[in-house]
Formats: C-alpha cells, sequence, structure tokens
C-alpha cells in the first residue's frame, strides 16, 4: 500500500510503504546522539583531569612540575589539607622543586593546623633550626607539644633537645632524657649526638663517660654536625678514654665545615705534623693547618711550628729563628712544648746564646705538665742535674728523670742510665744492667753509648776484657764527637807509651847484663 506526500513542486508525490524516513529526520537522530556521546565524553574527560591531590602526584611521577603545582596551589588556595601538606613537603624536601623553607612554612602551617602531624613536625623543625629565618622556639614548641608522646623521633628528639637545653622551655632534663633516648632508639641521629655531648661533656650534672659519649656520638655520620666531628676528632686525636684512632680522627676533622675553626685546624694540623695513620708527615700541609690555628688564637700550634722549623722540616734547613720565634710565643702564652723546644735552644745554644738557667726554667715549666714531648725534656732535665748544668749537681733527681724518659723509650736516657749504673751515680752499681741499656743506643751508634761500651772493654768489666775492640768502640766515639773516649785513648796511649819506655828500659838493662856476663867470661 503507498501514501501520500507532499512533492517540492507542491504536488501529491506516492512514497512506497515500508520506505526509509527522509535524511533530514536521520540527520537530525544522528546529530542528537553526537550532542550526548558529547555530553558523556566531556563529563568522563573531566572527570578524569579534574585538579585532586592523586591527579597532581601523577603529574610529579610524569615529569609535569609545573602543572603539578599549578594544581596543588589551586587547591590549598581551596583549603584542601592534603594539597598543602604535599605542596609544603616539597618545599621542605627539595622534591621535584628547590628546597625552599620559607615557602613551604605556610604550606605546612596550614596542613598542621588541620591536624597532619607530618607537617607539624615539619613546621616544628622549621621553627627549631631556624631555617626560615631566626629560631622560633615557641612555634615549634606550640607545634610540636602534642606529639611528645606519639613516637615520632623527630619531635621527640627536638623537644629533648629544648627541654635539655632549656630553649623557649625550663630546662628540664628528667624530662628530655626519656625523649632523646626514645628517638635515639627510632635511629634520629641528632638525639644521638645530644646525648653524647651530655655524657662527653659532663653537662647537666651527668659524670662524664667517654665510653657512652663515644657510643652515641659515633652514630652520627661524619661530616653531619661540625661541633660533632670536632669533638670526636680532638677525642680520637687525643686518646680521651684511650680511643686514639689518627684515622678516625682525620674522618671527622676533615668535615669542610671546619675549614675556617682553628681548633679544628690545629688538630688537623697535627695530624699531618706526625703522619696520618699508617702515612708519612706532611710538613707543608701541617705548616698551612698551623698557620690557621695561629692565626685564630691556638697558641698550642706555636709549638709544632717551632718544632718544623728547629729540625728543617720547612725548608732546605732548619731556620732557628722562626723556630725561636714560635717558641717564645708559644712559651709566652703557657703552653708546656713551647716551653720545652726553648728550653731544648737554651741548652744547646741553638738560635740563642747557651744559657744553662735559662734552660733549666723553661724544662722545668714544661715538666711540670704532662705533655707528648715529656719523655725527652725529662731526659736533658736528668742530663742537667747529672752534670749540675744550670741547677745544683744531684744524681738522684737526675736518676729520677733519666729512669723516667728511659722507660718511655728515650735511647739517650738510656744510655745516661746506663752511665749511672756503671759508675753507681744515683743508683747502685750494676754492670749487668748498663750493659742492658746500652743495646739499643749500641744500635743507633750513638757516640755516648760507644764511647761507654768501649771503656767496659778496655777494663775489662762486663763479659770480656778487649783492647783491639775497646780501640775499635772508642774511635768510633771520638769521631762523634765524645770527649770521654778522647780522653780514655789519650790515656791508653800515655799507657801503652810508658809500658813500650819501660819494656825498653829493661831491654837495655838485660843487654847491659848480658853485655857484663860476656866480658867477665
Amino acid at each position: 500500500m503507498a501514501t501520500l506526500s507532499k512533492s517540492r513542486g507542491g504536488g501529491t508525490a506516492v512514497r512506497p510503504k515500508g520506505k526509509a524516513r527522509s535524511s533530514s529526520h536521520s540527520l537530525k537522530f544522528y546529530l542528537w546522539v553526537l550532542v550526548f556521546l558529547a555530553a558523556v565524553g566531556g563529563g568522563a574527560y573531566w572527570y578524569v583531569t579534574r585538579p585532586t591531590v592523586p591527579r597532581a602526584e601523577q603529574l610529579l611521577d610524569m615529569g609535569r612540575t609545573g602543572e603539578a603545582v599549578s594544581m596543588l596551589e589551586g587547591l590549598s588556595d581551596g583549603g584542601n589539607a592534603d594539597a598543602a601538606f604535599l605542596l609544603g613537603s616539597m618545599y621542605y624536601s627539595g622534591r621535584a622543586v628547590g628546597k625552599n623553607h620559607a615557602r613551604a612554612l605556610p604550606y605546612l602551617r596550614s596542613a598542621a593546623d588541620a591536624g597532619i602531624d607530618e607537617a607539624r613536625v615539619m613546621v616544628g623543625d622549621i621553627a627549631y633550626n631556624g631555617t626560615a629565618g631566626a629560631p622560633d622556639y615557641a612555634t615549634a614548641l606550640r607545634y610540636l607539644a602534642p606529639l611528645e608522646h606519639s613516637r615520632n623521633a623527630t619531635a621527640q628528639s627536638i623537644l629533648g633537645r629544648m627541654y635539655f637545653l632549656g630553649q623557649g622551655v625550663e630546662k628540664d632534663a628528667q624530662r628530655a632524657f626519656p625523649l632523646l633516648e626514645q628517638a635515639d632508639a627510632a635511629g634520629d641521629k641528632f638525639a644521638a649526638a645530644s646525648l653524647g655531648r651530655v655524657y662527653f661533656e659532663g653537662l647537666a650534672g651527668v659524670p662524664v663517660d667517654y665510653d657512652k659519649g663515644e657510643e652515641y656520638l659515633a652514630r652520627t655520620p661524619p661530616g653531619m654536625d661540625a661541633d660533632i666531628d670536632l669533638i670526636l676528632g680532638r677525642m680520637f686525636f687525643l686518646g680521651s678514654g684511650g680511643k686514639r684512632d689518627l684515622k678516625r680522627a682525620a674522618e671527622r676533622l676533615d668535615n669542610p665545615a671546619l675549614a675556617d675553626n682553628p681548633e679544628a685546624q690545629y688538630y688537623t694540623g697535627m695530624l699531618d705534623f706526625i703522619g696520618r695513620s699508617g702515612k708519612q708527615p706532611e710538613f707543608a700541609l701541617a705548616k698551612e693547618h698551623l698557620d690557621k690555628a695561629v692565626a685564630g688564637g691556638v697558641a698550642a700550634a706555636r709549638y709544632p711550628l717551632a718544632m718544623m722549623y728547629y729540625r728543617g722540616d720547612i725548608g732546605e734547613a732548619p731556620d732557628y729563628a722562626e723556630a725561636l720565634r714560635h717558641a717564645r710565643l708559644g712559651a709566652d702564652a703557657g703552653d708546656a712544648d713551647a716551653k720545652a723546644i726553648l728550653g731544648e735552644m737554651y741548652y744547646y745554644g741553638r738560635g740563642v746564646e747557651r744559657n744553662y738557667d735559662e734552660a733549666a726554667k723553661y724544662l722545668l715549666d714544661s715538666v711540670a705538665n704532662q705533655t707528648d714531648e715529656e719523655k725527652k725534656y725529662n731526659y736533658l732535665l736528668g742530663r742537667m742535674y747529672y752534670y749540675g748544668q744550670g741547677v745544683e749537681q744531684n744524681y738522684d733527681t737526675a736518676a729520677a728523670h733519666v729512669m723516667h724518659a728511659a722507660g718511655r723509650g728515650n735511647i739517650e736516657a738510656e744510655v745516661l742510665l746506663a752511665n749511672m749504673y756503671y759508675y753507681g751515680r744515683g743508683l747502685a752499681p750494676n754492670i749487668e744492667s748498663a750493659l742492658f741499656y746500652l743495646k739499643n743506643g749500641l744500635k743507633e751508634n750513638l757516640p755516648a753509648a760507644l764511647s761507654l761500651r768501649g771503656r767496659m772493654y778496655y777494663y775489662g768489666d762486663g763479659d770480656e776484657w778487649s783492647d783491639e775492640r775497646a780501640v775499635e768502640l772508642l774511635e768510633l766515639a771520638v769521631k762523634g764527637g765524645d770527649e770521654d773516649a778522647a780522653a780514655l785513648l789519650r790515656e791508653r796511649s800515655m799507657r801503652e807509651s810508658e809500658k813500650a819506655k819501660l819494656r825498653e828500659e829493661r831491654r837495655e838493662a838485660e843487654m847491659r847484663r848480658l853485655q857484663g856476663k860476656g866480658l867477665d867470661g
């Protein structure tokens, strides 16, 4: 069956039954479908790309930092605490953006005020350490106090330090210690540092305990804290509490933050002066560090500088004038080691006119305090008392000084001690002891040791008599400038001359006797 429809010309056209509607109706239908799909798709696109904290995280992971920051700023301005925390933590740690605590602070405050504990910790840390301005202990306390029992190591560490040092609160060691110990147990290196200083320096009435102090401080890595590195560097260098370790001292003192610290420069210079663990001394480097220490007012640095000039470690030959300048300045500042080297210079007349009185004055002052160089200067004092140089001769006092120095390995002192045993001066005569203390001096070919051993061979004291061996050793001693050996050789020569003369007289007498007998016959 057909249906009628209007034709374009106004007439009636016949449309067969079952045929599709006109193209205009179809277009309208498809247009409505497209509009619907666009609306749905746009909504889906908006849903996927709408500003959220997870979306900002995705953008960060994709390296689209600018878009992420812009999104987080918008969300934060709209009151989103999570967005404020994420943005603040980025500026706090430097994640994807430059570290900037001043920019981080307002975002972190907003997040902290909204109840995010991690933000409280960051605000407290910034305020306590003053990384966005001056330290603000009141703000640090306000944000961290609610976390005192939260087991947050950073919060407890800062609160513990505040109570211990009285920063923005009354000092309260009993409240501080549990906080610091809990933070340390959780691995907080700053808490370990604080506890270490307490025990190492004996703060807050706590007895000094180097072992415990070092146990805590050693948990901090080198370079973390310049003050701690100086404490440990000093301890390892000096051996406080029996902890001398030059290698570990160097690890701590090489902290670049200590480059302008006079005390640290002194210990660093001393490491190079004596030779770092297993290494030879580096005198040029030592001078560089010690000059800095002297410029910073460290009087103790004068001694090693004086010693290097005195021995010729700096330059091509000893510079007694410069050695004397440093030794005098150090001695005037009360440094015992500088007094010791100054006393030695007066004793030997190096750089100054020999003066035993001045030598005795400075050497006696130096050994009034125990020093690393005591063994050497005890020997010089023992020698002065032995010979009565600048002090009244006293063999007993000489023996006390010389035995002390010999006991600490001074070979010259050992040789003098052997002489004292041989002659029975200040000590009971004992040939065996004399021979024992001569051993090291003979190995080193010290003239005084060669002289005494030659004398013993000459007179047959000890294990044997040997004129040949005596002469050999005495002549070696004379080459080294030993006057006693020269005198004994002269005595021997005179005796040999007298013996030869006596033998000649006897021979002549015998000849006369024989000649007389022949005439009689």
